[in-house]
């Protein structure tokens, strides 16, 4: 914590960091594939200044695992999506 700011302001501060958190999964979830990449980013980046301002490391299992399961579910949705398409492009004969 920097000098001269107090537990209150870094209390708000990570409050305003997890709901910039919580829009970036959401739009990560929305958006189209090919513009995920810099939302992941801004979502790793948030995610270390979170840890950083609670004095964890970011190394630990707990702050890696709700970008992991998020990256599962956008795999899995992916997947769906993927068999759905290949399903209805089949020539039929």
């Amino acid at each position: 914590m920097e000098s001269g700011e107090s537990v209150t302001d870094t209390d708000s501060r990570i409050s305003q960091l997890r709901w910039a958190l919580e829009v970036a999964r959401s739009s990560i979830v929305e958006v189209e594939a090919d513009k995920r990449s810099p939302l992941l980013a801004q979502y790793r980046a948030l995610l270390s200044e979170i840890s950083e301002l609670e004095g964890t490391n970011p190394d630990e299992k707990a702050e890696v695992n709700g970008l992991v399961i998020l990256q599962e579910e956008l795999a899995k949705r992916r997947q769906s999506g993927t068999a759905a398409s290949r399903g209805s492009s089949r020539r039929r004969v």
